[in-house]
């Protein structure tokens, strides 16, 4: 037997029968995730290398096992959930075992006094939801977008729920694995004072120090109903003065979002969209007053020049919000929806209101320099900042000049939105890594090696991704 195969029937004698394989279908079907790039190598035939093998840990002690073995020989370790993140983070490495966290998936509690859920790492956001409704409750991934992630996956990416806040907001406490097989977990949940959480700082370095087993979350009460208002700005300017003014009163939207004119014509082309924006707000038929708030908000809308257009494209989008998802897996995916030569992707920054609309006018502009479409959707808006997502497509001769094409304008975008001042959002994985790295200085560089060497000294945990180990430096 070679050394890997005696290091791997060492792993399967430390593990229960069935928590190891080796087997091709199931190592080759968990090599990546669902990111454009690793998608369009297998439309290539230049597949992803496989993991040496896959682990199906069915709990924290399993875990522990394959980390500590993964330790003693000095094996790569990737953590994967359901696959379903679009920035590479899940890819797999020559030579690395996978841990594939979707057998962990059981629901441990469901508190109705404090509204949280405590859930294993694998469990599925949309099985969470089905349990918290059950209670009166939801968490906001009802969409299909959302559901099939597990709860792990989207801590760490830090997935938009379908409010647009993310799941890390919604984070009370986590347990995580170290490198060494060591556990830790949070004591109680967290509150605004006490130390810092040392858990949830591991999962901001998605899998590159330490993977999650379990969390709990805070739930809402579930809307007794979603009404919508939906109004056409006279521009997108125009339309993002008027979130920042709903966003620093005291409105109470389910969801607060802008289109773009590119935007609504790919979210609604099918109702003649694509000439003028669209901010769409919904609110809960049950909250106290809730006439009142429509009507003040109808009032504001107007003394921005925006046109009340009625309830239907909000209806639209609330039951097709999951749309974009499945669009994107059937334009990179075998179907090739949109033809050869094509790539879709959706960059997303997060910046101040000052800042935003230059980074809109900046990243718009830098995509369509290589992309025949863009659109933007103005989503998550604090009072403070929002998020910019803009859904582009690359389309080229053939899929190596579309790489090409969308390698650039990736680069681009990153460009001017760094030179803007906004950041990324959401998953760093492969897609973002060198802009996380261009935007982050030496001297933070030198604490983020100083924690990942702490935590992951042997350098086997997602190597290559956020964090560069110390031996990678800044390459």
């Amino acid at each position: 037997m070679t050394r890997v195969a005696d290091a791997l029937a060492s792993l399967v004698d430390a593990l229960p029968a069935g928590v190891v394989t080796s087997h091709h279908g199931e190592v080759a079907v968990r090599a990546h995730d669902r990111w454009a790039l690793a998608m369009l190598r297998d439309l290539q035939g230049d597949r992803v290398p496989p993991p040496s093998a896959v682990a199906f840990p069915r709990s924290a002690q399993d875990v522990s096992t394959v980390l500590a073995w993964a330790t003693e020989t000095r094996t790569p370790v990737v953590v994967r959930g359901a696959g379903t993140g679009r920035a590479g983070g899940a890819q797999s490495l020559a030579g690395c075992v996978l841990l594939d966290m979707t057998r962990m998936n059981r629901i441990l509690s469901v508190d109705d006094v404090s509204q949280t859920i405590r859930a294993e790492a694998g469990a599925r956001l949309g099985d969470l939801e089905t349990a918290a409704s059950a209670r009166g409750m939801w968490l906001g991934a009802r969409s299909d977008g959302t559901a099939g992630s597990t709860l792990g996956g989207a801590i760490a990416r830090g997935e938009p729920l379908d409010g647009g806040s993310p799941m890390r907001e919604r984070i009370l406490a986590i347990t995580v694995t170290l490198s060494d097989g060591r556990v830790l977990g949070a004591r109680s949940e967290r509150t605004s004072a006490g130390w810092p959480d040392a858990s949830a700082l591991i999962a901001a370095f998605e899998g590159g120090a330490g993977v999650i087993v379990e969390a709990t979350a805070s739930l809402s009460r579930e809307p007794t109903g979603v009404v919508w208002d939906v109004f056409r700005p006279h521009s997108f300017d125009a339309g993002s003065a008027l979130v920042r003014e709903i966003s620093q009163r005291p409105f109470r939207p389910l969801v607060l979002r802008l289109f773009d004119p590119g935007a609504a014509g790919m979210a609604f082309d099918g109702f003649g969209e694509g000439h003028r924006p669209l901010l769409m707000v919904a609110g809960d038929t049950g909250a106290p007053g809730v006439e009142a708030e429509r009507f003040e908000l109808r009032e504001l809308a107007k003394s921005f020049g925006a046109r009340h257009i009625g309830q239907e494209l909000g209806e639209h989008w609330w039951a097709h919000r999951g749309d974009e998802a499945a669009w994107l897996d059937a334009v990179m995916g075998a179907e090739r929806a949109l033809g050869d030569g094509v790539v879709a992707d959706v960059f997303v920054a997060a910046v101040t209101w000052r800042r935003l609309v230059r980074t809109y006018d900046e990243v718009r502009g830098a995509l369509l320099e290589y992309a025949e479409r863009v659109g933007c959707r103005l989503e998550a808006p604090r009072p403070s900042l929002a998020a910019l997502a803009f859904p582009f497509v690359v389309r080229a001769s053939d899929d190596r000049d579309a790489r090409d094409r969308y390698l650039a304008a990736w680069d681009s975008a990153t460009r001017a939105a760094s030179a803007a001042g906004a950041r990324p959002v959401g998953e760093v994985g492969l897609r973002s890594l060198g802009w996380v790295r261009q935007l982050t200085d030496p001297d933070a560089r030198s604490i983020a090696l100083s924690v990942k060497a702490a935590l992951d000294p042997g350098a086997i945990m997602n190597p290559g991704k956020v964090v560069p180990s110390p031996q990678e430096g800044d390459s």
